[in-house]
């Protein structure tokens, strides 16, 4: 999710912004665009050429996250190369009352070809677009090798830094080291893309996949679980200010879910042991439907894990790298239990992976938990930048108890 003080915000008291965000009655909601040429310099704001119908669309389970479609005036041409540049949407928030607005980034796109009216001139050209993971997507086109020794995070950076040349790239280092040259021969068959390479450095250490944030900036970060994250918004439907629609349905498929997990390194010399090549983890949530304690039967996942191998071919285990693979798992594994429909009021902080304190009257009667709260992982929105239109959502429970300790269990 979006800071609330994130910068062109910085300078606005946070009270405030809450109340523009979610109480205001009377509010007033603009919308522009910036237009950038091909090396990421901001060429001016294009907002004079946007027109209604406008819209921006998030999917984390995608592999490109953000997409747009936009409706430009075709006279943008004569200021903007679209072929080429690149596009950063944003909402504004006004009080008419008071005259406080805040600008709210929605990213940043390249744009596909549209077709061009040319019976009328202007004509309004329809765009599709898709965020910079896109550009990642491209095959290298000859072999890439990453050296034994360096971070993978920041090997990461800089194969985005070749991928997207002027992109920019915040990268959170890690304490890790390659313990081998790393290398992607060239297959003209199945050609390797710097999204392949990029994802695999961070998957190696425990780092969620590249993702690229409100103003257009590649984002390499640790995995955070979502059943520890701090909660970043919460939504009330008993609150005088909520903006959550009336109209909202709920979904629990649980046939599949495990609750029972075990992760062991493979190429083992010997039999694994547990706490040190070996991971098992049973979900016994009373407050998760699909747990143990509510199945009252177990539904298993097994992963064989590969070890880090070194320069002489042997492998290195390292527990607290399968603790964090396996965390990333079990999370993914419990997120299909709940999931939620429903539609607000424009809300412009939602991004990515954002964790939401849910509080609804109508889940007191929910089994098993008959509990009026829940901790929500947002997969989904769709958002107008008119604001004419609702917002639209898919959200899904995150589980209460997912932190990975290693014990042993009762064998069964």
């Amino acid at each position: 999710m979006q800071p609330l003080n994130y910068p062109p915000r910085a300078d606005i008291d946070p009270t405030a912004l809450r109340a523009l965000i979610q109480g205001q009655s009377a509010l007033q909601i603009g919308y522009g665009a910036v237009g950038y040429d091909k090396n990421f310099i901001a060429v001016g704001d294009i907002s004079q050429y946007m027109t209604v119908g406008s819209t921006i669309h998030s999917d984390i389970t995608s592999t490109i996250h953000r997409t747009c479609n936009l409706n430009i005036d075709s006279d943008v041409a004569d200021k903007w190369d679209y072929l080429s540049g690149y596009i950063k949407p944003y909402q504004t928030f006004t009080d008419p009352l008071t005259g406080l607005s805040a600008q709210f980034n929605l990213g940043m796109y390249t744009l596909t070809t549209p077709d061009d009216d040319i019976s009328v001139r202007p004509s309004t050209l329809q765009f599709s677009g898709y965020d910079l993971i896109y550009l990642l997507q491209q095959p290298i086109g000859d072999t890439y090798e990453v050296p034994k020794g360096v971070d993978p995070a920041q090997a990461a950076a800089e194969a985005i830094a070749l991928a997207a040349p002027g992109a920019t790239v915040l990268a959170t280092p890690s304490t890790s080291l390659t313990a081998t040259q790393l290398t992607w021969a060239f297959d003209a068959s199945q050609p390797a893309t710097w999204y392949d390479v990029v994802n695999s450095l961070l998957a190696a250490i425990g780092y969620r996949q590249v993702w690229v944030d409100w103003d257009g900036a590649f984002r390499i970060e640790p995995f955070v679980d979502p059943a520890q994250a701090q909660y970043e918004w919460t939504f009330d439907l008993n609150s005088p200010v909520n903006i959550i629609s009336t109209d909202r349905t709920r979904q629990s498929d649980l046939f599949d879910v495990p609750n029972w997990w075990r992760f062991v390194f493979e190429n083992l010399p010997d039999t694994p042991v547990e706490g040190t090549t070996q991971l098992t983890y049973v979900d016994n949530d009373p407050t998760n439907p699909g747990s143990y304690a509510n199945r009252g039967r177990y539904v298993r996942y097994i992963e064989a894990v590969a070890g880090t191998v070194n320069a002489d071919d042997t492998e290195t285990y390292d527990y607290s790298a399968l603790q964090q693979y396996a965390m990333r798992t079990v999370s993914d594994s419990l997120v299909p239990g709940e999931v939620f429909a429903l539609t607000s009021q424009p809300f412009p902080l939602a991004w990515h992976l954002d964790i939401i304190q849910y509080f609804d009257p109508n889940l007191a009667d929910i089994l098993p938990a008959q509990s009026t709260s829940r901790r929500i992982l947002a997969t989904q929105w769709e958002m107008a930048l008119d604001g004419l239109t609702d917002m639209s959502w898919t959200w899904q429970t995150v589980n209460n108890n997912s932190v990975l300790t290693g014990q042993a269990i009762p064998s069964t």
